[in-house]
């Protein structure tokens, strides 16, 4: 999905996307924008296994084999 590299734990994956689902429906329902905001984010970092603020930190929960 994205070309970015996983830095993001599977586990941390899962509770990131049960995360997107309890704020998209509470945003939907509550007609609130930035829970659908975060939500989005939520989804992205769960489908991909990406996080910008790790990548910013020059961190990330994924153990990746070293880069050649």
């Amino acid at each position: 999905m994205s070309t970015r590299p996983v830095n993001v734990a599977n586990a941390e994956r899962i509770v990131a996307g049960i995360a997107a689902v309890a704020l998209l429906a509470s945003g939907v329902r509550l007609r609130h924008p930035l829970r659908l905001i975060v939500a989005g984010c939520l989804v992205y970092r769960a489908l991909s296994g990406h996080c910008y603020g790790y990548e910013w930190l020059g961190t990330g929960t994924c153990k990746l084999p070293p880069r050649a």
